[in-house]
């Protein structure tokens, strides 16, 4: 696998300084896959005796090269990784600076000639947008590169059907898609870090021996939020007036209600929607949830899970018009610190875990939500966390789930460190020596 970088110390390509979208964000970042491939590069020459810059997944050994754009061999084919915050519609230019026009020259005569990649990385956010397919193809076009020269790594699980989709509906060749889903090691490679910061991260054996110690104190449930989306409030006012709340650990912000509550052109009763955001904000442990977003997507919330028996996992994302499934760091802070969930996301979130090699609990949790449509999804979660509180035998039931916890822990870790993340194999496959494509 070879990458090249205009700024090879920083990992960086198409930056510049004052190039900001929306909300004042830098338009490119660090492609996030390439960051992973250049610390895993470190991590397992130590892991395994490589050779400096290989890598091994099942016994088989591949070198990662990393390039400075000035100094890019006479005999390969490589990846230009360029990452990109929030949406397509922001960092693309589709109504701005298209971020074609950011492209080198030299970059962009070897993109022509087949000999370079460009990878747009958006693995940090899981927006899908048809609209992106007709501009690459467009742009494409305009600047004579060939379409598959083109790759969007996204943090969409489902992409590659999308894309297939879009072939089919519009009778065009698709860019190159591959979904990958980059909070896994986020979180998984980031539990040394927390370790380091001396933050507690529960095993099966610390969840059941704190519990089984405050068993009176243990609640049903955590499900804690940041930033109100519609199915966060859909979700916050079911539970409010299903009189659940006392029984969680819940954090909830107020609302615009003239902006939020809405799936797919569903909408809560007004009038309990105004009700249930009169008791807003709602912070589980009193401590505010707004500020410094950074480091609450760094905080596992280990104190909220071992005080409580099963966390609903709020996702990022969750209408079914979104064309998308997008698995955070929420979904894998549980897994990291030994808890049970229910996931508040897109419908197939717990299908695509599976892929993943994670087990789920639908031998103790009725688990057929993940297959229903938008509010019939919310409405079975919320069903069965009224049913949880009847259950007799709590500390009983989560000593059944010690194998598929454990299990999980383990997946987690050995994902981030020994199986190749998703895309590699690709990647990998298209950066042939020149002499062997002859």
């Amino acid at each position: 696998m070879n990458l090249v970088f205009e700024d090879i110390n920083k990992l960086l390509n198409l930056y510049k300084e004052d190039d900001k979208i929306t909300g004042g964000e830098d338009r490119i970042c660090v492609s996030p896959f390439a960051n992973r491939m250049n610390i895993l590069k470190e991590g397992q020459r130590q892991i395994h005796n490589l050779e400096n810059g290989q890598v091994e997944f099942s016994d088989e050994r591949f070198f990662v090269k990393f390039y400075s754009r000035s100094r890019i061999p006479a005999n390969i084919k490589y990846i230009i990784p360029v990452g990109t915050h929030e949406a397509p519609y922001l960092w693309s230019g589709e109504d701005g600076e298209s971020i074609f026009n950011l492209i080198d020259p030299l970059y962009l005569q070897h993109l022509r000639e087949g000999r370079a990649y460009i990878m747009f990385d958006s693995s940090l956010e899981g927006y899908h947008s048809d609209k992106f397919f007709d501009f690459a193809f467009s742009e494409a076009n305009r600047l004579r590169i060939p379409i598959k020269n083109i790759i969007w790594c996204s943090g969409n699980s489902i992409i590659e059907e999308q894309a297939r989709k879009w072939t089919e509906k519009t009778g065009k060749e698709c860019i190159n898609v591959f979904g990958y889903s980059h909070f896994q090691y986020d979180i998984g490679a980031n539990i040394d870090f927390f370790n380091s910061k001396r933050q507690f991260i529960p095993t099966w054996e610390d969840q059941y021996e704190y519990k089984k110690r405050n068993l009176p104190y243990i609640k049903d449930y955590n499900f804690l939020n940041r930033k109100p989306r519609g199915h966060r409030v859909a979700m916050f006012n079911k539970l409010f007036h299903a009189g659940l709340i006392p029984n969680g650990l819940v954090s909830m912000n107020s609302w615009d209600k003239e902006e939020h509550g809405f799936i797919d052109g569903w909408h809560p009763d007004p009038v309990e929607l105004e009700h249930s955001l009169e008791y807003t904000p709602m912070r589980w442990n009193n401590e505010d949830n707004i500020d410094n977003a950074q480091d609450k997507i760094n905080r596992l919330n280990e104190y909220a899970m071992l005080n409580s028996w099963v966390t609903i996992v709020s996702e990022a994302r969750f209408e079914d018009s979104e064309g998308t499934i997008f698995l955070s760091e929420k979904i894998f802070k549980p897994i990291a610190c030994s808890h049970p969930f229910f996931v508040l996301g897109n419908k197939g979130t717990l299908k695509e875990l599976k892929k993943l090699g994670y087990t789920t609990f639908d031998f103790l949790l009725n688990e057929s939500y993940d297959e229903l449509d938008n509010i019939e999804r919310l409405e079975a979660i919320a069903y069965e966390i009224h049913s949880f509180q009847h259950m007799s035998n709590h500390l009983e039931w989560y000593k059944w789930l010690r194998p598929r916890l454990e299990h999980n822990r383990l997946v987690l870790k050995f994902n981030n460190y020994f199986k190749p993340p998703q895309g590699f194999h690709f990647i990998n496959n298209l950066c042939t020596n020149l002499e062997e494509i002859k």
